[in-house]
């Protein structure tokens, strides 16, 4: 059984989940095959992807909104649909999957390949917040949390996932498609809103098919850990707390602003380790080495996210932009974290449940951050006992548990299924 994972490049949230994915799923009698939107289409760049993540890395969250969540989902996204439905069947036929995974957004395309070939189909949710084209009416959307799935179920009906595209759609139905897809998110969109999330109290508007997974992160974060052997090794001192500094994976600007605002700011007599995570971004590692430490503040830079895990087992704040990655991260170690509030659209659920289950704090800006910190390692108790009440509300707490829990929903779907194999 040939099963494909489906991501996109925008940040490094979709890639992680999908290789997170394949290290469950990964069984006896199944090859896995991970791929991206671009590589299906054969595009050798995405402008939409290599432009968002340049604008995440300069911090320019607005821009970055407006032009891949809104300009490009509402005005370009139909256009899309309809020019490139033949080079997404041609790239998927070429893989001949048996099962197909999307981590990625453009699911209308994807869902209507698996529709069209009688092929499970699935949509796994790391957002807290619902874009329409998400969404596919074959598919079955797995989310991390319960207010996601609520805003799934609560999603109005749409073309977006009720009327397929496929190469035999005729030119007819494409141009009314991508008329009534404009009106419907430009004119129409307060009545019919693109994105949704959770709010109180939703009511179920569709049929979706949907399933809540919980928080979920690499097998190496569920382990067994000796905080005193992680702290050796990282030469963390036992008087120092450990304070992680990322942005999402993708590294940026965004990191030593943060550092420098605590490196001048921080007024409490505690010492500090911040271990800024600089991901692939080599720029930033050299930024980082140059900035000195203090006799309180220490700065020490990860050029590698191997060892987050580690890292997060002995961290006691976690503080970045407010990406789901973050607070996964974070739910699952029961790490307190520090967010910014200006974020991307895609990222509001993850306010949302920071709010709602009080496991963190919002800054207004960067400048807001040290006297944040200094309330967060005084209340830090209170914030893990949160942490813990959400993380065990879904069971996920053994890797195990969690690996039979997704073989399950994934390989019984295809089990149940009529046809096993592509004609």
């Amino acid at each position: 059984m040939h099963l494909v994972i489906v991501y996109e490049n925008t940040g490094s949230g979709h890639k992680k989940l999908a290789k997170i994915l394949r290290e469950y799923l990964t069984k006896e009698g199944v090859r896995i095959t991970l791929t991206t939107t671009s590589h299906l289409l054969e595009e050798k760049r995405n402008l939409f992807s290599d432009h968002w993540n340049v604008l995440l890395r300069s911090s320019w969250i607005y821009l970055a909104d407006v032009w891949l969540n809104f300009f490009s989902r509402v005005i370009l996204l139909p256009f899309y649909y309809s020019l490139y439905d033949k080079a997404m069947f041609r790239g998927l036929d070429k893989l001949k999957p048996d099962m197909v995974i999307s981590t990625a957004d453009v699911n209308r395309l994807i869902g209507s390949y698996c529709k069209h070939k009688n092929i499970p189909f699935f949509v796994f949710i790391s957002e807290g917040v619902i874009f329409v084209d998400m969404l596919h009416h074959h598919a079955t959307h797995v989310t991390y949390f319960h207010e996601t799935e609520q805003a799934v179920k609560h999603t109005l009906k749409t073309r977006y996932f009720k009327q397929d595209i496929t190469p035999s759609t005729t030119w007819i139905k494409r141009i009314y498609d991508i008329t009534y897809l404009l009106f419907r998110y430009t004119v129409g969109y307060v009545k019919t809103p693109y994105l949704l999330h959770y709010r109180e109290n939703l009511k179920i508007n569709n049929d979706l098919k949907t399933k809540i997974m919980g928080p979920l992160r690499e097998k190496v974060f569920y382990m067994k850990k000796e905080s005193d052997t992680i702290k050796k090794q990282y030469d963390i001192a036992e008087d120092e707390y450990c304070i992680l500094v990322s942005n999402g994976g993708l590294g940026g600007n965004i990191i030593p602003k943060i550092i420098n605002s605590i490196k001048n700011k921080y007024v409490d007599t505690h010492k500090l380790n911040l271990i800024a995570v600089c991901g692939s971004d080599q720029m930033l590692y050299a930024k980082i080495c140059g900035i000195q430490s203090t006799p309180k503040i220490r700065i020490t830079p990860l050029p590698s996210l191997k060892s987050l895990a580690d890292l997060y087992h002995i961290a006691d704040c976690s503080i970045g932009r407010g990406t789901a990655g973050i607070l996964m991260d974070s739910v699952v170690s029961q790490t307190p974290m520090i967010v910014l509030k200006k974020v991307t659209t895609n990222d509001y659920g993850t306010l949302d449940i920071i709010k709602k289950y009080k496991i963190g704090e919002i800054a207004d800006s960067i400048e807001h951050i040290p006297n944040i910190l200094n309330q967060v390692l005084q209340k830090k108790d209170q914030y893990q006992v949160a942490l813990k009440k959400l993380f065990d509300a879904y069971e996920n707490d053994d890797s195990t548990h969690i690996e039979r829990a997704l073989k399950t929903i994934v390989f019984e779907n295809y089990e149940n299924s009529e046809v096993h194999e592509i004609a």
